[in-house]
């Protein structure tokens, strides 16, 4: 920029620059695209969240109608298959805690059945003795085989369970029960739930302030469920 000026009667004329005002032009740029770049992150964070939504509800779906398909051709164990999942109360499904989440080691727990009743990763198998035998061998199969049963690494321990091939879903919880409309349910059929920790949300995430969602689940009316909870629910007929 150029400026002039006269003193008695002489003109002068003298040129001053803007020191610096490309750094700032520069710096402003700098931060609107950090901007940018910060809500392009933080879209595709949302996005993976969403999509690890979305397989895990998946693996429950073909795994609760897997199981449901099991029990119906097997029909005659249902009163074993109930024994063995050991859980017929919704006390608890909804409730953002670990109690009733499965176990795949243990007395108490879904344990690898001493006849596999199918051939393994190895070829070895065997046929099951009874309808008994058979399901047991289909809820360890379904809900805690490493190569693709719904357990984690996490809930089963790592004596039994591998990380290859599985498809689990965190704090996994699962009733079985025959309902009964002489006790008030719709009819006579089979119910198995599942419920599940959402991985959009922290596993240690405080029980205190968990807000809760009143739905019907089954026909199961204003069942509260925690946010951070997942639930599936699947009524069938033998």
């Amino acid at each position: 920029m150029e400026y002039s000026y006269t003193i008695k009667n002489k003109r002068f004329s003298q040129k001053r620059w803007q020191n610096g005002a490309t750094l700032i032009e520069a710096l402003i740029a700098l931060f609107i695209f950090s901007i940018g770049a910060l809500g392009l992150a933080a879209l595709q964070l949302t996005s993976l969240m969403s999509s690890g939504e979305s397989q895990q509800r998946s693996a429950v779906i073909w795994k609760a109608q897997e199981f449901a398909d099991r029990i119906r051709a097997n029909r005659g164990a249902l009163t074993e298959y109930i024994a063995t999942v050991n859980r017929t109360s919704l006390a608890t499904i909804g409730v953002d805690s670990d109690v009733g989440v499965i176990t795949c080691e243990g007395t108490a727990g879904f344990v690898k059945p001493s006849t596999i009743c199918a051939d393994d990763e190895n070829g070895a198998g065997s046929s099951c003795a009874d309808e008994d035998e058979l399901a047991d061998f289909d809820v360890w199969d379904v809900f805690c085989n490493p190569n693709g049963g719904l357990a984690t690494v996490a809930d089963t321990g790592a004596t039994d369970v591998a990380a290859e091939g599985s498809s689990g879903v965190a704090n996994l919880e699962i009733v079985l029960r025959q309902n009964d409309s002489s006790a008030g349910d719709t009819n006579d059929d089979v119910m198995l739930v599942l419920e599940w920790l959402s991985r959009e949300t922290d596993a240690n995430l405080d029980v205190a302030t968990t807000t809760t969602i009143s739905t019907d689940i089954c026909d199961i009316p204003t069942l509260d469920v925690a946010s951070s909870l997942n639930v599936y629910c699947i009524r069938f007929s033998l």
